[in-house]
């Protein structure tokens, strides 16, 4: 599969190729599919698509929450929701918010979760 990377011409299929790479390279090993979610970070901002930019900082956040990188993984979050309130995806805006709620609470020691998060979903 990584070799098919190169392969496509067409960026949306390349978009599409990477991130299977980091679905599947993130079960497997949460380092490697770090590494692709970076690369679908960059593919997307060379090319400009305002619309995977946020699924792959979405993916990054969650690959940091695995690994209890909690400030990483908040940062990443608070990137893809920006990005879903930019586009007008109020769909995509709740699972990062759902995440950073998460992180929020392990930050603050399973405390009560911070209620200016939830403003995010409105």
């Amino acid at each position: 599969m990584k070799q098919q990377l190169s392969v496509p011409k067409n960026d949306a299929k390349r978009a599409e190729l990477i991130k299977s790479l980091v679905g599947l390279t993130s079960n497997i090993d949460l380092q490697s599919g770090l590494v692709y979610a970076r690369i679908g970070v960059a593919h997307s901002h060379k090319i400009n698509n305002k619309k995977e930019q946020p699924v792959f900082y979405e993916m990054q956040g969650r690959i940091h929450a695995n690994l209890i990188e909690l400030n990483s993984a908040s940062f990443y979050f608070d990137k893809a929701m920006k990005g879903y309130t930019t586009i007008g995806n109020k769909k995509g805006r709740q699972l990062p918010c759902l995440k950073l709620d998460g992180c929020i609470k392990r930050k603050v020691k399973w405390k009560k979760p911070c209620k200016p998060i939830l403003k995010h979903l409105s």
